[in-house]
């Protein structure tokens, strides 16, 4: 399509959405100053955008891709997704290079995010976060022996962190080591660019038997793809039975991957398979200060109310921190706003006077994992030692701490327990949850629901 088109189509997307969301006109001018459309592509179903800089970038994607959709499919008559590009990043490339061809650049490069670490992989000191950076560090010291290693949890948690951490970790103890990154969307394009066939086949199964270490990022991704399914578990196996390294994340438990075969399920779960989870409170307030302090915002001074509002509303999800954080240093930015401190007024006045979305309390655990076991409140709280009350019992005080980071003596006094009950009942969980997968399992299924409603 001509560039005079091009610049047609995004002006009236532009001027559409703009219409339709006044109170937020200035934000979106400020952000889409300089942007236009790249690209069309129809194989891909992308349209291709560039903007002026990172900033603008990144606060289109957490705060504006969801009110610019329906106008781009509106107007396009068209179900597009939506690519974002760095301009000076596209402004670098080669001029024989098309867009996908950046793409494809970027998913063959085998280069690791060296800021994600394990020491910066912030978990509580209990809880299968600090399980779960532990077993990264064991396969980060002796890769090959904790294989394949299965890391499930919802989005924005923090998986691609560990695999890049894990990455570098090997890298650190083993120079010579060959490690790949790769997201399973990017493994998609790499099995179909040039067309399924047994040449293409046989050039990607030798180029990834040339690595150590495979980290695959959002397996759930390619679930529909019979071929590249059937490509990744030649690899997949090749892998296990050399001894080498293989990491998998997934936003579903394995079972839960309905479009991979039992025989995919049952090597998924072969090895070691651990969930990360929401941070708790105190964790995810060390997580916000960490970001402000990456961003190198310490002018940004949010006082312990202001962090607490953020905190208790967006916490459930790390990406979701992080979309707050620059929705805080956005409006800083527009409203010409640097202040001495930023309090929960301000807070309130920055995402429209919402409240407390997460709502967590005691009172809900308790709810709702005597729903799932079926028995009451008043039983879970009560003096009864039967099995299937003391169960739900020790689920429900190990996710007040785990959650709430509530103290022992808090959680005994609404328990009605002393204090070494307490840490029995906490420890009991956290061993049978390491050691059993139907109850990690049910851990992981408990806290999406208390968190979630």
């Amino acid at each position: 399509m001509k560039r005079k088109d091009l610049n047609q189509i995004w002006k009236k997307i532009q001027e559409e959405v703009l219409l339709d969301d006044i109170d937020r006109r200035s934000n979106l001018l400020t952000l889409l100053e300089g942007s236009r459309i790249e690209e069309i592509n129809e194989a891909t179903n992308s349209l291709v955008i560039s903007v002026s800089n990172d900033f603008s970038r990144t606060i289109l994607e957490s705060e504006f891709t969801k009110d610019l959709l329906p106008f781009i499919h509106t107007t396009l008559n068209s179900n597009f997704n939506i690519v974002f590009f760095n301009k000076e990043e596209l402004d670098k490339r080669n001029e024989s290079e098309t867009i996908d061809e950046i793409r494809i650049k970027v998913a063959k490069s085998d280069s690791l995010k060296p800021e994600f670490t394990l020491d910066n992989f912030l978990a509580s000191k209990s809880g299968e976060n600090r399980l779960v950076k532990h077993a990264s560090l064991s396969v980060g010291l002796k890769p090959g022996e904790w294989s394949p290693f299965f890391i499930y949890g919802g989005s924005g948690l923090g998986k691609t962190h560990l695999l890049h951490a894990i990455g570098n970790k090997i890298l650190e103890k083993n120079p010579n080591y060959t490690v790949r990154y790769l997201e399973s969307k990017d493994f998609k394009d790499l099995v179909y660019e040039n067309g399924v066939n047994t040449k293409s086949i046989k050039k990607i199964n030798d180029e990834f038997l040339n690595y150590d270490v495979l980290l695959i990022d959002d397996i759930q991704m390619i679930q529909s793809l019979p071929k590249a399914k059937e490509i990744f578990f030649g690899i997949f196996s090749n892998y296990i039975n050399e001894g080498k390294q293989i990491v998998i994340t997934s936003d579903q438990y394995p079972e839960e991957l309905k479009d991979f075969e039992e025989r995919f399920i049952t090597r998924f779960k072969g090895g070691v398979l651990m969930s990360v989870t929401p941070p708790d409170v105190e964790t995810a307030k060390l997580i916000l200060q960490q970001k402000i302090k990456k961003r190198e915002r310490e002018d940004l001074n949010l006082t312990p109310e202001a962090v607490d509002f953020v905190v208790v509303n967006f916490a459930s999800n790390i990406r979701e921190l992080e979309g707050a954080l620059n929705k805080i240093i956005f409006w800083s930015i527009t409203n010409n706003s640097i202040k001495d401190e930023y309090t929960h007024e301000d807070m309130m006045d920055i995402f429209e006077g919402m409240g407390t979305s997460r709502g967590l309390s005691m009172s809900k655990i308790v709810s709702v994992v005597g729903k799932q076991y079926q028995v009451s409140s008043s039983d879970i709280l009560g003096k009864s030692r039967k099995s299937e009350i003391v169960l739900p019992r020790h689920i429900s005080i190990y996710f007040a701490r785990t959650l709430l980071n509530s103290s022992l003596m808090d959680i005994g006094r609404y328990f009605g327990r002393d204090h070494s009950t307490i840490m029995s009942s906490i420890k009991k969980v956290e061993k049978e949850s390491k050691s059993n997968q139907v109850m990690n399992r049910v851990i992981y299924d408990l806290r999406k629901k208390i968190i979630s409603r």
